[in-house]
């Protein structure tokens, strides 16, 4: 992608805050975002070069009234992810990411949560947030080159709520953006992979049966799976 392109890009981003008078707040905090690395906390955002406020107050006040979501910004970035070349369908990608929050007290809707542990003889059980993950997985331009994730829409899987229905309703709303965006890219013609937790009715049959998708889904350990009877051998 070029360097116009993404200026182009961020122009129409820009406009889509400024319709909401939170252009430059909300500006600074994404670029505050893009440039973080190893911040211990949501204060030091503020002290990036980026964040041109420099000042804790604008910077939860831009978290606080931050005006996109994801109707808004996934038309967007539709139309700007790049098109299939070699492979024959578009590649996207769904999960969980916990969120480890044992001694926020206070903080609200923490639950129990999985959280993997190669401690030995430790359960793979936390306290805190599930965040539910949408990203498009674009192809490689060469052998060499590592594999990385857009993530096109991020959301909390609240404790009374289901992963997979989570994520069911991301894949759904992105279906639409991108059929009608610049370059529609038709349901038919696009794969989600996803782990073993998403191998339920609740996430597949939606997808598949109304919205003619295609899924690729790791089987739970312990499931069972039936075939066809073989007819009897004669003797």
């Amino acid at each position: 992608m070029s360097i116009e392109i993404l200026a182009q890009f961020r122009s129409q981003l820009y406009d889509l805050l400024y319709i909401y008078k939170w252009a430059d707040c909300g500006m600074d905090l994404i670029d505050a975002l893009s440039c973080a690395q190893g911040e211990r906390s949501v204060v030091e955002l503020s002290l990036q070069p980026a964040f041109r406020n420099r000042h804790y107050s604008g910077l939860y006040k831009a978290i606080r009234y931050f005006p996109l979501t994801e109707r808004k910004t996934m038309p967007l970035l539709a139309d700007y992810l790049p098109l299939p070349q070699r492979r024959p369908f578009r590649l996207l990608g769904v999960d969980t990411l916990p969120h480890l929050r044992p001694f926020a007290s206070c903080l609200e809707d923490r639950g129990f949560i999985y959280s993997p542990n190669p401690t030995p003889g430790q359960k793979p059980v936390a306290i805190g947030h599930v965040d539910s993950l949408l990203t498009f997985l674009p192809e490689r331009e060469g052998e060499r080159e590592p594999a990385w994730a857009v993530p096109l829409d991020a959301r909390r899987v609240a404790t009374d709520q289901n992963a997979a229905q989570v994520a069911q309703e991301q894949v759904s709303q992105w279906l639409q953006a991108q059929a009608r965006s610049a370059h529609p890219v038709p349901a038919d013609q696009t794969l989600i992979v996803a782990d073993s937790r998403y191998s339920t009715p609740l996430f597949i049959y939606p997808l598949v049966v109304e919205k003619r998708t295609n899924l690729l889904v790791r089987l739970r350990s312990h499931r069972v799976v039936y075939g066809p009877p073989k007819g009897e051998s004669s003797r």
